[in-house]
């Protein structure tokens, strides 16, 4: 087991990792993270993409957005005639049935003379459902389309249609018409870069620039959230260091224990503090202690503050005290936007050992004494 050999084959692609993560984009005051319940489904990135393909919607610039869509696919392959689109129409949830299996269409976009795009939307990683684009193009194809071009819209930069299933007809039929366009790929023709970014900076309403904008950054961020590691992980599984890697994973708990343990350990260096199993306990004084403890319900751990003393407390606290999860003086769980809740995330075991933790508690717990100390 050469452990050593790993590590020095690692550093580079690790340090390339968080070098990523670093590049996530602020969100600022992002109306989708406001509603970040449903920007994992397939219909929330289906309503953003339609209301700016469909000339019909509220955006007021005709055809634009659909005419930059398809210069974006013909600059992966010249498979449009723009003209056949300048009097498009976008259908949603487009039914189909190919005689076997029904089916639908996330998107078509319906030109002259029978001239259609399939617009097959995975923003939310979903995968394929059977035999999906085969059925498809044999439905439209009985109706007498004809299909330009399949575009397929993974978030995922390395993610494909699943051809498993299809026959030889049909993959050279739709292999050369197939468009694959990841949300965000470095050096390849890509949805923020080559639709989203050109939509943002040519329109003049205003209100689609600001909703284009904040999608762009939820779509690099969601990105960001599947990034490639593959080489990475190539590394870790590969022959030579496959048995050390196992070895590690084998030692997945004992790693974790020991950065808890740490982490309580650079608690008692400010107060004295007391551990039993999942609740730890942090003397502020005599009368006050800040309790840390695990819900086994969800599994997050969540903290309060518990009065221990013998004297009177003012009429003032009662109602503040009642007012939970307001911490510092009711109970919520830890930094819950940050996974910080869940103890063996591998961002909680980040803030444990870099000291992130530490502080945030450290500060928890002056307010609280200030609180106190004000009533």
């Amino acid at each position: 087991m050469n452990v050593n050999s790993l590590l020095e084959q690692l550093a580079p692609l690790v340090r390339e990792y968080e070098d990523k993560k670093k590049k996530r984009m602020d969100t600022g005051f992002n109306v989708f993270y406001l509603i970040s319940d449903y920007y994992y489904r397939e219909t929330f990135h289906g309503d953003i993409l339609y209301a700016l393909l469909s000339p019909e919607e509220k955006h007021g610039e005709s055809r634009l957005f659909i005419d930059l869509f398809i210069d974006m696919i013909n600059r992966v392959k010249r498979l449009v005639d723009k003209s056949d689109y300048t009097m498009a129409s976008v259908e949603r949830e487009y039914g189909t049935n190919d005689g076997n299996d029904m089916g639908r269409i996330d998107f078509l976009i319906i030109g002259k003379n029978n001239h259609c795009i399939v617009v097959e939307n995975k923003l939310n990683n979903a995968g394929d459902t059977y035999r999906q684009l085969p059925k498809y193009r044999n439905d439209l194809m009985n109706k007498g389309y004809i299909i330009d071009a399949f575009v397929y819209i993974p978030l995922d930069q390395y993610k494909e249609p699943d051809k498993v299933d299809w026959t030889e007809e049909e993959i050279i039929s739709i292999i050369p018409k197939l468009i694959i366009i990841p949300a965000y790929k470095i050096g390849t023709v890509n949805l923020i870069d080559n639709w989203l970014t050109l939509a943002e900076n040519i329109t003049t309403n205003d209100d689609a620039r600001f909703i284009i904008k904040q999608y762009k950054t939820l779509l690099n961020n969601l990105t960001l959230d599947i990034m490639d590691n593959r080489e990475l992980v190539d590394v870790l599984l590969s022959n030579e260091h496959f048995e050390t890697t196992v070895t590690i994973f084998e030692n997945r708990d004992a790693i974790c224990k020991k950065v808890k343990d740490g982490f309580i350990e650079s608690l008692k260096k400010y107060w004295e503090v007391k551990q039993e199993n999942d609740k730890i306990t942090i003397l502020i004084d005599n009368d006050w202690q800040y309790v840390i403890q695990l819900y086994k319900a969800n599994w997050k751990y969540y903290r309060h503050v518990e009065y221990i003393g013998k004297k009177q407390l003012p009429n003032e606290i009662d109602p503040i005290w009642r007012r939970f999860p307001y911490f510092p003086f009711g109970e919520d769980y830890i930094e819950e936007d940050k996974g910080w809740c869940y103890w063996e995330n591998p961002d909680t075991l980040r803030a444990m050992h870099n000291g992130a933790l530490l502080t945030f508690i450290v500060d928890e717990i002056n307010k609280v004494r200030k609180r106190i100390d004000n009533l």
